[in-house]
């Protein structure tokens, strides 16, 4: 992550809305957004709630007595706060093999599929999508073994019967991506990545699909009235298929 994604994250926070932040830090909202997007996608985790309407703001404006308290962490962690009571409630990424955490209720709130990024002028650049194996011989740039990116990676490369070629790996989503456009060699990232990236095209990547899945878990028995009624408005408008 870099200061820009940073000070973003933070007038986002403080302003509660992101057309708000972006006219604090006097840019184009999208900007605002593509940055978050990159954010989310290098730590692997949302770093804010969103839905149609406000998911968050709705609750706080139907029950304006209740404290909200967000808190920001790996996936691990997360789940090992919301098991052991610190948390009511945690939204979570998963990989396309992973189940939902055990003893834990879960509910789908959104999906996003993964897509090969290659330079403009790369020989797969002119194609719609690929097959995971096009990339068996080919150099690869990622994240550090650090992320669930790279164990997506990895774990669906082992599962196609080849083991990625990684050629440089970095804690920085932009710098994949700089490395894909200056042709280093190709990235399997989440879609969000590539917004507004110059020089790079993604690919969808299919046989297998890889996808993305962000899920609200929460205990069934440890949930106390307010984090319920959060739980049941998260079912009203976020729930997904």
């Amino acid at each position: 992550m870099d200061l820009r994604q940073l000070t973003y994250f933070v007038a986002v926070a403080e302003e509660a809305h992101f057309t708000r932040a972006a006219q604090r830090l006097r840019i184009a909202q999208p900007a605002v957004s593509q940055q978050v997007q990159r954010l989310e996608a290098e730590l692997g985790e949302p770093v804010f709630l969103r839905e149609r309407r406000g998911a968050v703001g709705a609750f706080r404006r139907e029950h304006p007595g209740v404290t909200v308290a967000l808190a920001e962490d790996e996936t691990d962690a997360l789940v090992a706060a919301v098991r052991g009571g610190d948390l009511q409630a945690a939204f979570i990424g998963l990989g396309p093999a992973d189940a939902p955490p055990a003893g834990l209720d879960a509910l789908p709130v959104a999906r996003e599929e993964a897509v090969l990024a290659v330079a403009e002028d790369h020989p797969l650049a002119g194609r719609r999508s690929v097959r995971l194996a096009a990339i068996r011989d080919e150099p690869v740039v990622t994240l550090t073994r650090a992320s669930r990116l790279r164990a997506v990676l990895e774990a669906t490369c082992a599962a196609a019967g080849f083991a990625p070629r990684v050629v440089a790996e970095t804690t920085s989503l932009d710098v994949v991506v700089d490395l894909v456009a200056e042709a280093a060699g190709v990235a399997l990232l989440p879609a969000s990545a590539l917004a507004a990236a110059p020089g790079v095209a993604g690919l969808r990547v299919t046989h297998p699909v890889i996808d993305r899945r962000i899920v609200l878990v929460w205990r069934a028995d440890h949930l106390p009235p307010a984090a319920r009624t959060f739980v049941a408005l998260a079912r009203e408008r976020l729930a997904s298929a």
